[in-house]
């Protein structure tokens, strides 16, 4: 069995957090948990990978 990352997703100013293997997985658990017809729409960004919080740095 793979492991299952956290994600975080937003669409429309809107904050949802899912678990799944990929971010895909988790756009489309994302869209279906929540009733969104615009799965395109829908941003994920990896929060949590192996029990491990990840940290995003800005590039700049």
């Amino acid at each position: 069995m793979s492991q299952l990352n956290g994600y975080v997703c937003f669409y429309r100013n809107k904050r949802f957090e899912v678990h799944a293997g990929t971010s895909y997985e988790a756009q489309v658990k994302c869209a279906q948990e929540n009733n969104i017809k615009k799965r395109h729409e829908i941003t994920v960004i990896l929060a949590e990978k192996g029990g491990e919080t990840v940290v995003h740095k800005p590039l700049f």
